[in-house]
């Protein structure tokens, strides 16, 4: 492999919807391609903010990394160019590795001051594509893509065909697919699941021998699909008092506010739980405690909450969106249903409730396929070859 080092600028800016500073999937990513670099003739660095969104991300990558390859940010993150500048004057080759526009922009001169040494991967996360700004978004961003990136990722199929102008980058041979990965949880299937976060009501309501729990992991923005979900479930909760619906997350009070009352006029309200925000560390136990994940959101370009339940063993009913476009494969892994299809969940959601050890059967196949296809090792060690052929085809 040529002899290069990675950058990746670890952190998020405070923007709508969007936490500050070290997040889940990007320390992730930096963790997995240390552990490999550390075989190969790469060095990996991690330039980032004091903040994280998830407690004890830091702990963990100041216990992998060297002093030297991790690189705090005064909180103007503006500082971030100066400080990719001296990483470039100091080891040469280097790959910088963004997830976001305001990074592309604080970076983008750096490629014509260093064309030789600098190239730039892009991952597209996010382009508003649940509503109309998509397409403008998507558009200006591609531009952007065209000037100033060497390759971009897009996360999903459905991601690449979401986003208008996509050919831009596709043609030019500089695009592909890469998803993001998983935690592995390890923890021994004996033990009792520790909910020690949610309050003792929340405890044994969920933790009821009787209960069947379906669980929707996803923040209360427009877009996500809860209310068309709670109505499709109203007449099969109705007939079936054990079902039980976990609905975690942050977002808008007015959304969640509008959903209790829903609830409410449906005579559901008392088998509906709302835990509320909760930690990256909660998320693992609290699905130990589910039967089967809901996905009903109108769009998704990876879906996170639908992965994150098949690594559990949970089947997800879902719209066929970001991963679920080939991952729910129906009575197998999940079963896929149209956007407010309320009959179609309805009916997913009985078979459910009535064939439990087919559900138990789906969830094993399920955690089968996600925990091989989204290992972080693997999906770094394909950022590694990718960052080698940028300089490699350069070279000859």
């Amino acid at each position: 492999m040529t002899k290069l080092t990675v950058l990746i600028p670890a952190f998020s800016y405070a923007v709508k919807h969007v936490r500050p500073g070290l997040s889940l999937h990007l320390a992730n990513q930096a963790l997995a391609l240390r552990r490999i670099a550390k075989t190969m003739d790469v060095r990996v660095v991690i330039v980032s903010t004091p903040e994280e969104d998830s407690p004890g991300l830091w702990e963990q990558v100041r216990k992998e990394f060297d002093e030297q390859d991790i690189y705090l940010l005064d909180s103007d993150a503006e500082s971030l160019p100066r400080v990719a500048r001296d990483i470039v004057k100091q080891h040469g080759r280097v790959v910088v590795h963004v997830h976001g526009t305001r990074q592309l922009r604080a970076l983008s001169s750096l490629k014509t001051e260093y064309p030789d040494l600098v190239r730039i991967v892009y991952t597209v996360h996010s382009f508003r594509n649940a509503s109309w700004k998509r397409r403008l978004y998507s558009w200006v961003l591609s531009q952007m893509l065209r000037r100033s990136v060497d390759y971009t990722l897009f996360l999903t199929p459905y991601a690449v065909n979401q986003f208008v102008n996509h050919q831009t980058v596709f043609k030019a041979g500089r695009g592909g697919i890469v998803p993001l990965g998983i935690e592995q949880d390890d923890y021994d299937a004996t033990d009792k699941p520790d909910l020690s976060f949610l309050d003792e009501n929340h405890q044994r309501e969920i933790q009821n021998d009787d209960a069947f729990n379906f669980v929707y992991l996803a923040a209360f923005k427009p877009g996500k699909g809860h209310e068309w979900m709670i109505r499709s479930l109203a007449p099969v909760f109705a007939q079936h008092r054990n079902a039980q619906l976990i609905l975690p997350g942050w977002g808008s009070e007015a959304i969640q506010n509008s959903l209790r009352s829903l609830a409410i006029r449906l005579d559901i309200s008392s088998q509906i739980i709302w835990p509320g925000k909760i930690s990256r560390a909660a998320v693992a136990n609290l699905l130990r405690c589910c039967h089967v994940g809901i996905v009903p959101s109108l769009s998704e370009t990876f879906g996170q909450c639908i992965v994150e339940p098949m690594a559990a063993g949970l089947p997800v009913i879902g719209t066929r969106k970001g991963v679920g476009e080939w991952l729910i494969m129906d009575y197998s892994t999940g079963i896929g249903v149209g956007y407010g299809d309320e009959k179609a969940l309805a009916r997913a959601a009985n078979f459910c409730l009535t064939h439990q050890e087919e559900v138990s059967a789906m969830g094993q196949r399920a955690a089968n396929l996600v925990n091989l296809i989204f290992d972080w090792n693997a999906i770094t060690a394909s950022h590694l070859r990718m960052y080698d052929s940028l300089f490699s085809q350069s070279s000859k």
